[in-house]
C-alpha cells in the first residue's frame, strides 16, 4: 500500500510540471543487449531540482485501459533527485536485458512445440493407429528389468503394454485437437428429440446449455464411416464428495466392447477425467485422460477397435 499511494504521489507531482509552462525536460536513453530504458528530467526553470520519469524498458512495457491508468504506459515510474541518484542503473539493466532473454526463449519454445504439436496433427493417420509388435526378445528383456525391480505380473504386464496404451492415448488427443469436437459421454447419453429439438446439456463446472444432443453428431459420423456400433450408458451419478458426476459408457463393435468412465468435477481446479478400457474384456488394458474426447476420436478408435483388440488378445 505504501508503495502505491508513493506511486501515486509521484504521478500527481509529475502532472504539476507538467501543466507549468517553465518546466524544462531532459530525455536520455541507455541500450544494453536490445533494452531500451528512457529516463526523462523534468524540472522548473532556474530550480536546481527536478523528477525523474523512467520508463525501464520499451520492450517490455504493458499497455493496459485508461480506465486502470491515467497513463496509459502503465509501467513508468517517478522519482526524485536523492531517489534517483540511490538507483543502480547498470544492474537494473542487466536484469532487465536477462529477464527479457528468458522471456524470448519462453516464447519460442512454445511456438516451436505449437508448430511440432500441428505438423503431428496434419500427418495423423485418422484410420490407422500402429501397436508396435513386442518380440520376444524385447518381452524377455522387460521382464527381467521388472523382476529386477521386484514387480509382480500384473505391474510387468503393464509395462509391457505402456507404448500400445501411449499409442492410443496420442491418436485420441490428436484426434480431439485437430477437430475440436470434444463431448462429454453424460451428454452423450441423452437421446435425441423425436422433432429434432434442444435439449438441456451438462457444461464445466455445473453450468447447464442448451444444444442439440450430441448423439445426433455421433449417429452421422458413425454412418459416414460405416460403423455399426452400438452402445449403452449408465445413469449419471451425482458425486458429493469430490463435487462432480460420474457416467459409464459401454461401446460395442463386431463382440469387442470399449469402456469409458468419465468423472467431472464443478471445482474450477479439478481436471475431468476419463479411465479408458480399449479392450474391456481384458481389463488389464487401460489409461486415463485428463479433459475429454471428442467425437471424430471416438468413432476413430471405435472403427479400429476389432482389429487392435484381436491384436491386444
Amino acid at each position: 500500500m505504501q508503495e502505491t499511494a508513493r506511486d501515486a504521489d509521484g504521478q500527481s507531482r509529475l502532472v504539476a510540471y507538467k501543466k507549468r509552462k517553465n518546466v524544462y525536460t531532459q530525455t536520455c536513453t541507455l541500450t544494453y543487449k536490445g533494452i531500451e530504458m528512457e529516463i526523462t528530467r523534468w524540472h522548473v526553470k532556474d530550480s536546481p531540482f527536478g523528477l525523474f520519469e523512467i520508463m525501464p524498458a520499451k520492450q517490455m512495457m504493458c499497455y493496459v485501459s485508461e480506465h486502470f491508468k491515467r497513463d496509459e504506459r502503465y509501467g513508468l515510474f517517478v522519482l526524485r533527485d536523492d531517489e534517483f541518484y540511490l538507483l543502480d542503473l547498470p544492474t537494473l539493466l542487466m536484469d532487465l536485458a536477462l529477464e527479457y532473454q528468458l522471456r524470448e526463449e519462453e516464447i519460442t519454445f512454445h511456438a516451436k512445440q505449437q508448430r511440432i504439436s500441428t505438423m503431428q496433427t496434419s500427418v495423423l493417420a485418422e484410420e490407422h493407429i500402429t501397436l508396435a509388435t513386442i518380440d520376444e526378445a524385447t518381452k524377455e528383456r522387460i521382464t527381467m528389468e521388472c523382476e529386477q525391480k521386484g514387480l509382480d505380473k500384473e505391474q510387468t504386464f503393464k509395462v509391457l503394454v505402456e507404448p500400445w496404451m501411449k499409442a492410443i492415448q496420442d491418436y485420441l488427443a490428436q484426434m480431439t485437437s485437430k477437430y475440436k469436437d470434444s463431448v462429454y459421454m453424460c451428454n452423450l447419453s441423452i437421446e435425441p428429440k423425436e422433432n429434432g429439438g434442444m435439449s438441456f446439456l451438462y457444461g464445466r463446472r455445473a453450468k447447464t446449455t442448451i444444444g442439440i444432443p450430441p448423439q445426433v453428431p455421433f449417429k452421422k459420423l458413425c454412418e459416414k464411416r460405416q460403423l455399426d456400433v452400438s452402445y449403452m450408458f449408465s445413469e449419471t451419478a451425482h458425486l458429493k464428495d469430490t463435487a462432480g458426476c460420474q457416467t459409464v459408457a459401454c461401446f460395442t463393435v463386431d463382440g469387442f466392447e470399449m469402456i469409458i468412465d468419465e468423472t467431472l468435477y464443478n471445482r474450477a481446479w479439478d481436471k475431468d477425467r476419463l479411465i479408458i478400457l480399449p479392450n474391456a474384456k481384458d481389463r488389464r488394458f487401460r489409461l486415463q485422460i485428463s479433459g475429454s474426447i471428442g467425437l471424430h476420436a471416438l468413432v476413430g478408435y471405435l472403427k479400429q477397435m476389432p482389429a487392435l483388440c484381436r491384436q491386444m488378445n
